[in-house]
């Protein structure tokens, strides 16, 4: 990574292994004696091990080669973890961030604290949910156009003695 990197800054990066690594890690400052490391966040899916309260020196640290392939993201300095059962699909997208672990089996949401609900983004989701809604219909109609001709067709070829 060619800048210096700060605690809680995020990035993404090539991993040398796939293997228990998500390819995304979070600068963890580890104290004067280690200094601030970049740690992928494949085990880290709680906030406090996010933001590097709760972690250990055995985390997953990045290799020199690994750290060289980083590619800064975002920064979780100022952000706020969002809350429990928190919509954050309401604000615009540049309000919300992700930290994946697990293979993004779990992620962790944080919000800027400026962000607020949006009209645009609301009724954005909303269309898109009704044009979903509109094909399942038409689908449903194609389908029971089908079986409805089906019907008729055998109801047709009993009444003429066929065997069905």
């Amino acid at each position: 990574m060619a800048t210096k990197i700060r605690p809680g800054d995020v990035v993404h990066y090539d991993p040398s292994q796939h293997h228990c690594r998500e390819g995304v890690a979070v600068a963890i400052n580890f104290g004067p004696a280690n200094g601030v490391v970049l740690v992928d966040t494949y085990w880290l899916s709680s906030v406090d091990k996010i933001t590097g309260e709760n972690i250990d020196w055995d985390a997953h640290r990045l290799t020199a080669a690994e750290a060289d392939t980083a590619v800064h993201q975002f920064t979780l300095t100022g952000l706020r973890p969002a809350a429990s059962g928190e919509q954050t699909s309401v604000y615009e997208p540049e309000h919300v961030f992700v930290v994946p672990s697990q293979h993004g089996h779990v992620k962790k949401w944080f919000v800027h604290p400026d962000a607020a609900r949006s009209n645009r983004v609301i009724l954005e989701r909303q269309r898109a949910a009704v044009a979903a809604a509109q094909q399942k219909v038409e689908s449903a109609q194609f389908g029971l156009d089908c079986e409805i001709r089906e019907l008729a067709r055998l109801e047709a070829a009993a009444a003429d003695g066929a065997q069905l």
